[in-house]
C-alpha cells in the first residue's frame, strides 16, 4: 500500500506504509532512507560479459544489487514478486534470505534459466502453468 504526497513547489513523494506502520526504508517525510548504503551505489558493479555469475539474459541485474534491495526492503516472512523474473536473479536473492517468492514469466527460456539457479539451494517449489499460444481472435479472456 503507498500514498503519493505533494507540497506546494516539490516534486511528489511516494510513501511506502507497510502492514499499517511506515517502512523502514522510508523517511517520514516519504523520502527513500538506505542507511549505511546511501542513495547511490557504486559499489556494485554492472553484470558484463566476463562476469562468472553471466546468465546471457539480456536484462540481467547483479545478485549483489538484489539482495542489497530485498535487505533494505524485505522483512522475515515476506514474499518478493517478481512478475518478469527474467535471469531469476530476485528470486536467487530471495531464496538466499530465506524469503518466499513468487516468479512470473512467459518465457520457457527464463522459467529454464531461474530453476537451473535455485538447483542449488534445494529449494521447494512448484511450476503451475506454461505459456501458451494467444487465443485465436488475441483476447486473453
Amino acid at each position: 500500500m503507498g500514498l503519493v504526497a505533494q507540497q506546494a513547489g516539490q516534486a511528489p513523494v511516494i510513501r511506502r506504509l507497510y502492514r499499517g506502520r511506515r517502512a523502514r526504508w522510508c523517511h517520514r517525510d516519504g523520502r527513500l532512507n538506505c542507511g549505511e548504503h546511501g542513495s547511490v551505489w557504486l559499489d556494485i558493479p554492472p553484470v558484463n560479459a566476463k562476469a562468472k555469475e553471466r546468465s546471457g539474459w539480456p536484462t540481467q541485474k547483479p545478485l549483489p544489487l538484489l539482495t542489497r534491495i530485498l535487505t533494505l526492503a524485505a522483512s522475515p516472512g515476506d514474499v518478493v514478486l517478481d512478475p518478469n523474473c527474467g535471469a531469476g536473479t530476485a528470486i536467487e536473492a530471495a531464496q538466499q534470505q530465506g524469503l518466499g517468492w513468487i516468479g512470473i514469466d512467459l518465457s520457457d527460456a527464463a522459467i529454464d534459466l531461474t530453476q537451473a539457479r535455485l538447483a542449488g539451494y534445494g529449494a521447494d517449489y512448484e511450476v503451475h502453468g506454461t505459456a501458451t499460444a494467444p487465443p485465436p481472435d488475441g483476447t486473453l479472456f
